[in-house]
């Protein structure tokens, strides 16, 4: 037993902080610029597009303000963290030491609560290699994918991450928590719409042979996505309500968006290819279509991060092999 615990907290906590560290205090991002203090935040974070993404932005601005006090956990933890690297103040000519350290350990925390929850829900994997390198390889992704530096990706993935949880292992009241992680996980970004797909395809059968149970709750979780997306609108004004610039013509037409593509592309299809449910992670490609042919118009596909959530989503159908296995082996 306490072998295994061992092996979950190295798996889950020791190696995403690893790989947190080295992609924040190892690399330099060249390409978020103006953000790493407080006023430039607020004025990149607190309008377009962005201010409707707001769970994040007060989160960042939160850990700040506690990093800035006083206290024994900030010490130990500024401690830890060491100057950001030059290519910060490259970007950002007022960097605040302690602004980009909010960011990684905002970041830190939440890649860590969603490796440990990837972790629960292949839980049932026959094989610990199995579940080892697929959360492994989820860590390497949502690091990877760090050199655009925001305050929301990753609070983003672990609420994707627990609303997949709650589908895939349902219980009494799981419904109305689902409800509310996907509220929150709206406040946070509009890929929260990804949960839908994802209920749709691990529901699918059900779905086609309009089991009422499926059909009403899928219903619920469209009226909570809408609804909380059009309140965000309506008190926040609708200024840029859906996108911030429209991208078509330069994603078509820059080799880097054209590596972008390709990154959906071919790490989608090795996902898939090994899936031991090709069907369920189909379904989902195609449902979730929407979103990732939406970000061809308006957003630079050049940022991988957009395809984090698709890749996540995709990996946690890796727990279909546990449910086989077991089924041989009965």
């Amino acid at each position: 037993m306490a072998r295994k615990i061992l092996h979950i907290l190295i798996l889950t906590v020791a190696f995403p902080c690893l790989i947190s560290f080295i992609v924040y205090f190892g690399f330099g991002s060249d390409y978020t610029r103006g953000v790493f203090h407080e006023s430039g935040f607020r004025n990149q974070y607190e309008s377009g597009i962005y201010k409707y993404r707001i769970l994040g932005r007060h989160l960042l601005l939160e850990t700040n303000r506690f990093l800035t006090t006083d206290n024994y956990f900030a010490r130990h933890l500024m401690g830890v963290c060491s100057s950001p690297p030059v290519s910060a103040r490259v970007l950002d000519e007022e960097a605040d030491p302690v602004f980009y350290a909010a960011y990684f350990i905002q970041n830190t925390v939440f890649m860590v609560l969603s490796c440990i929850i990837l972790y629960f829900i292949l839980a049932n994997c026959a094989k610990r290699f199995v579940v080892s390198t697929t959360v492994m390889v989820a860590a390497m992704l949502m690091g990877m994918s760090q050199y655009v530096v925001c305050p929301y990706d990753m609070l983003s993935c672990f609420l994707l991450l627990l609303s997949y949880f709650l589908i895939l292992r349902p219980f009494r009241y799981s419904i109305l928590i689902l409800v509310i992680v996907l509220a929150a996980g709206t406040l946070t970004r509009e890929s929260a719409a990804l949960a839908l797909s994802f209920f749709l395809a691990h529901n699918y059968s059900r779905l086609v042979k309009k089991k009422r149970r499926e059909l009403l709750q899928l219903g619920i979780l469209v009226a909570v996505f809408i609804t909380t997306y059009g309140l965000l609108r309506v008190f926040l004004g609708f200024d840029r309500a859906i996108w911030e610039n429209v991208h078509l013509i330069y994603n078509l037409t820059q080799l880097r968006s054209w590596i972008g593509i390709m990154a959906l592309l071919i790490v989608s299809y090795l996902i898939t290819a090994s899936s031991p449910d090709k069907k369920k992670s189909l379904i989902f490609l195609v449902t979730s279509s929407p979103y990732w042919l939406g970000m061809l118009f308006i957003a630079d596909v050049w940022e991988i991060r957009l395809w984090v959530p698709i890749w996540l989503s995709l990996l946690c159908f890796m727990r279909e092999a546990s449910i086989k296995s077991r089924m041989t082996t009965c």
